[in-house]
């Protein structure tokens, strides 16, 4: 659909507003100028987000990772703890997965770990997403204040270089 508007735009460009019939079009088309490179602009912004959920094809399933990231998240806001043991029981009772797949604690913390290196913005914006479930702020780095490490202030020693 992307490459669809940015074709039509291009087309648009050059067979309305810059074709043999664009001075006869002139009448229809006054005002409009700025639509093919809009639809040119648009396609590309869109396209550069939607990269952002990976490959055609793998879209879907990393947003449903996202979604089960969020839902760990969530518990273990609200908890203290990771029950992403309870939580695979609760989804593969309720059949919200596919029976396909088995889905474990293990499974969920591999899905979480490769939406965190490969996907970042999604994971970032799936802890976020539970944050604010919680109440608690969103973190621009993907980090709770108590998990980031603390800095440690390095004493000078008299004599010592």
């Amino acid at each position: 659909m992307l490459a669809d508007s940015a074709k039509l735009g291009a087309e648009l460009k050059s067979e309305v507003f810059g074709g043999p019939f664009s001075q006869a079009l002139r009448p229809f088309t006054a005002g409009f100028e700025d639509i093919p490179p809009r639809l040119i602009g648009f396609s590309e912004r869109l396209a550069s987000a939607l990269d952002l959920f990976g490959k055609s094809g793998h879209k879907a399933k990393n947003l449903a990772t996202q979604s089960l990231i969020e839902a760990s998240e969530f518990v273990r806001l609200k908890t203290g703890e990771n029950y992403d043991v309870h939580l695979a029981e609760l989804l593969q009772a309720t059949g919200n997965r596919s029976l396909e797949e088995e889905l474990s604690a293990e499974a969920i913390g591999k899905k979480r770990k490769y939406l965190e290196k490969h996907f970042p913005a999604l994971y970032l914006a799936s802890l976020n997403r539970a944050r604010n479930f919680c109440g608690i702020p969103a973190s621009q780095d993907g980090l709770e204040p108590e998990d980031k490490p603390k800095s440690r202030s390095r004493k000078k020693h008299k004599g010592r270089i």
